[in-house]
Protein backbone atom coordinates (compact mmCIF):
# COMPACT_ATOMS: atom_id res chain seq x y z
CA UNK A 1 0.00 0.00 0.00
CA UNK A 2 2.86 2.40 0.79
CA UNK A 3 4.42 1.83 -2.64
CA UNK A 4 1.08 2.48 -4.38
CA UNK A 5 0.73 5.74 -2.44
CA UNK A 6 4.25 6.82 -3.39
CA UNK A 7 3.71 5.98 -7.06
CA UNK A 8 0.47 7.99 -7.07
CA UNK A 9 2.25 10.93 -5.43
CA UNK A 10 5.12 10.79 -7.94
CA UNK A 11 2.67 10.57 -10.87
CA UNK A 12 0.67 13.53 -9.55
CA UNK A 13 3.84 15.60 -9.14
CA UNK A 14 4.95 14.70 -12.67
CA UNK A 15 1.56 15.73 -14.04
CA UNK A 16 1.87 19.10 -12.31
CA UNK A 17 5.35 19.64 -13.76
CA UNK A 18 4.17 18.74 -17.26
CA UNK A 19 1.13 20.97 -16.91
CA UNK A 20 3.35 23.84 -15.81
CA UNK A 21 5.57 23.61 -18.93
CA UNK A 22 3.74 25.68 -21.47
CA UNK A 23 4.63 28.43 -23.92
CA UNK A 24 1.36 30.25 -23.35
CA UNK A 25 0.98 32.27 -20.19
CA UNK A 26 -1.99 33.94 -18.63
CA UNK A 27 -2.61 36.91 -16.42
CA UNK A 28 -2.33 35.94 -12.79
CA UNK A 29 -4.11 37.99 -10.14
CA UNK A 30 -1.85 39.50 -7.51
CA UNK A 31 -2.64 39.76 -3.83
CA UNK A 32 -3.01 43.54 -4.12
CA UNK A 33 -5.73 43.17 -6.75
CA UNK A 34 -3.51 44.01 -9.75
CA UNK A 35 -2.48 41.76 -12.58
CA UNK A 36 1.05 40.41 -13.01
CA UNK A 37 3.00 40.84 -16.26
CA UNK A 38 2.27 38.42 -19.06
CA UNK A 39 4.71 37.05 -21.60
CA UNK A 40 4.35 35.58 -25.07
CA UNK A 41 7.07 33.16 -26.22
CA UNK A 42 8.65 32.17 -29.53
CA UNK A 43 11.89 30.65 -30.91
CA UNK A 44 12.23 32.84 -33.99
CA UNK A 45 13.52 36.35 -34.65
CA UNK A 46 11.02 37.05 -37.44
CA UNK A 47 8.66 38.79 -35.02
CA UNK A 48 11.40 41.03 -33.59
CA UNK A 49 11.76 44.66 -34.65
CA UNK A 50 14.17 45.10 -37.60
CA UNK A 51 16.76 46.82 -35.41
CA UNK A 52 16.87 43.80 -33.04
CA UNK A 53 17.03 41.38 -35.97
CA UNK A 54 19.99 43.29 -37.44
CA UNK A 55 21.80 43.26 -34.08
CA UNK A 56 21.42 39.49 -33.73
CA UNK A 57 22.37 38.86 -37.38
CA UNK A 58 25.47 41.06 -37.07
CA UNK A 59 26.80 39.78 -33.76
CA UNK A 60 25.41 36.24 -33.53
CA UNK A 61 25.18 34.91 -37.09
CA UNK A 62 24.75 31.16 -36.97
CA UNK A 63 23.75 31.06 -33.30
CA UNK A 64 20.33 29.53 -32.74
CA UNK A 65 17.64 31.42 -30.87
CA UNK A 66 16.52 29.35 -27.89
CA UNK A 67 13.54 31.60 -27.09
CA UNK A 68 12.06 35.05 -27.41
CA UNK A 69 9.55 36.51 -24.99
CA UNK A 70 7.61 39.74 -25.10
CA UNK A 71 6.82 41.15 -21.68
CA UNK A 72 3.43 42.80 -21.35
CA UNK A 73 2.71 45.67 -20.66
CA UNK A 74 6.27 47.03 -21.14
CA UNK A 75 6.64 45.35 -24.55
CA UNK A 76 10.32 44.67 -23.79
CA UNK A 77 11.65 41.67 -25.69
CA UNK A 78 13.88 39.05 -24.07
CA UNK A 79 15.93 36.85 -26.40
CA UNK A 80 17.86 33.82 -25.20
CA UNK A 81 20.44 32.37 -27.54
CA UNK A 82 21.66 28.78 -27.61
CA UNK A 83 25.16 29.92 -26.57
CA UNK A 84 23.90 31.27 -23.21
CA UNK A 85 23.69 34.95 -24.20
CA UNK A 86 20.56 36.77 -23.02
CA UNK A 87 19.54 40.02 -24.71
CA UNK A 88 16.81 42.50 -23.82
CA UNK A 89 15.49 44.90 -26.45
CA UNK A 90 12.97 47.73 -26.19
CA UNK A 91 9.80 47.44 -28.25
CA UNK A 92 11.59 49.52 -30.93
CA UNK A 93 14.46 47.02 -31.06
CA UNK A 94 16.99 49.13 -29.15
CA UNK A 95 19.45 47.18 -27.02
CA UNK A 96 18.69 47.58 -23.32
CA UNK A 97 20.74 44.78 -21.79
CA UNK A 98 22.99 41.89 -22.77
CA UNK A 99 24.60 39.31 -20.52
CA UNK A 100 26.14 35.89 -20.54
CA UNK A 101 25.75 33.14 -17.99
CA UNK A 102 29.12 31.65 -18.90
CA UNK A 103 32.41 33.51 -18.89
CA UNK A 104 32.57 36.95 -20.51
CA UNK A 105 31.21 38.69 -23.58
CA UNK A 106 33.64 38.85 -26.51
CA UNK A 107 35.90 41.89 -26.63
CA UNK A 108 34.65 42.71 -30.15
CA UNK A 109 31.04 42.66 -28.96
CA UNK A 110 31.84 44.85 -25.95
CA UNK A 111 33.69 47.30 -28.20
CA UNK A 112 30.78 47.53 -30.65
CA UNK A 113 28.12 48.07 -27.95
CA UNK A 114 29.77 50.58 -25.63
CA UNK A 115 30.57 54.20 -26.41
CA UNK A 116 34.20 54.76 -27.48
CA UNK A 117 35.11 56.46 -24.18
CA UNK A 118 33.68 53.62 -22.12
CA UNK A 119 35.50 50.95 -24.06
CA UNK A 120 38.79 52.90 -23.89
CA UNK A 121 38.43 53.25 -20.12
CA UNK A 122 37.80 49.52 -19.70
CA UNK A 123 40.73 48.73 -22.02
CA UNK A 124 43.05 51.13 -20.18
CA UNK A 125 42.10 49.43 -16.89
CA UNK A 126 42.64 45.97 -18.44
CA UNK A 127 38.99 44.98 -17.97
CA UNK A 128 37.70 44.80 -21.56
CA UNK A 129 37.84 40.98 -21.47
CA UNK A 130 36.07 40.78 -18.07
CA UNK A 131 32.64 42.05 -19.14
CA UNK A 132 29.82 39.61 -18.46
CA UNK A 133 26.95 42.05 -18.95
CA UNK A 134 26.02 45.52 -20.16
CA UNK A 135 22.87 47.43 -19.29
CA UNK A 136 21.93 50.75 -20.85
CA UNK A 137 19.35 53.06 -19.30
CA UNK A 138 18.56 56.76 -19.20
CA UNK A 139 21.39 57.36 -16.68
CA UNK A 140 24.13 55.66 -18.68
CA UNK A 141 25.78 52.25 -18.70
CA UNK A 142 26.15 49.57 -16.06
CA UNK A 143 28.93 47.14 -16.92
CA UNK A 144 28.92 43.87 -14.97
CA UNK A 145 32.44 42.57 -14.49
CA UNK A 146 33.89 39.13 -13.98
CA UNK A 147 36.73 40.59 -11.94
CA UNK A 148 38.26 39.70 -8.59
CA UNK A 149 38.19 43.29 -7.35
CA UNK A 150 35.02 44.86 -8.81
CA UNK A 151 31.54 43.54 -9.61
CA UNK A 152 30.46 46.44 -11.78
CA UNK A 153 31.47 49.75 -13.29
CA UNK A 154 29.11 52.66 -13.98
CA UNK A 155 29.42 55.15 -16.82
CA UNK A 156 27.30 58.20 -17.61
CA UNK A 157 25.26 58.71 -20.79
CA UNK A 158 28.28 60.13 -22.63
CA UNK A 159 30.28 57.05 -21.66
CA UNK A 160 32.56 58.58 -19.04
CA UNK A 161 33.51 56.66 -15.90
CA UNK A 162 31.46 57.33 -12.76
CA UNK A 163 32.31 54.62 -10.21
CA UNK A 164 33.25 51.02 -9.46
CA UNK A 165 31.14 48.86 -7.18
CA UNK A 166 32.34 45.82 -5.28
Amino acid sequence: MKNTSRIATVMAAAALVVAGVSTATAQVPRINGGVSPVTAASTTTSTLPKKAQKFIDKHFAGVAVASTEVDFPSQDIDVKLANGIEIEFSQKGELKEIETEQGSLSVDLVKSILPRETYRDLRDKGMQACVEGIKKDKYGYKVDLNNQRYDEARYNVEGFFVAFYE
